[in-house]
């Protein structure tokens, strides 16, 4: 899933729970969401992803990458995947139209 536990987060509120689990997760989402649907709502938040290591090189890259994905409930090696295909394409792109 792109989000962890997209869709079926439950939270139970009792005495030995944090209910601000569920409430943080719900704002993370509303971060990202677009009103024209879920394709764009993702781009946005891969943006957002690639965006927080940008520059940072090697582990540092991947650690602000990783602290991005925990904190707003994105799934790490689902992020990265995207991104490097994203990155693929881009490469294609260029060599089969050249440069804009």
């Amino acid at each position: 899933p792109f989000l962890e536990n997209d869709e079926s987060f439950e939270v139970n509120c009792d005495s030995s729970t944090n209910c601000s689990d569920k409430k943080s997760y719900m704002e993370a989402r509303e971060k990202f969401r677009h009103p024209a649907g879920d394709a764009i709502s993702r781009l946005l938040a891969l943006g957002a992803f690639a965006y927080a290591g940008k520059g940072a090189g090697g582990a540092a890259e991947e650690s602000a990458c990783r602290k991005f994905c925990h904190e707003n409930y994105l799934n790490f090696p689902i992020m990265q995947r995207v991104h490097k295909l994203r990155l693929q394409l881009a490469r294609m792109c260029h060599r089969k139209l050249g440069e804009p």
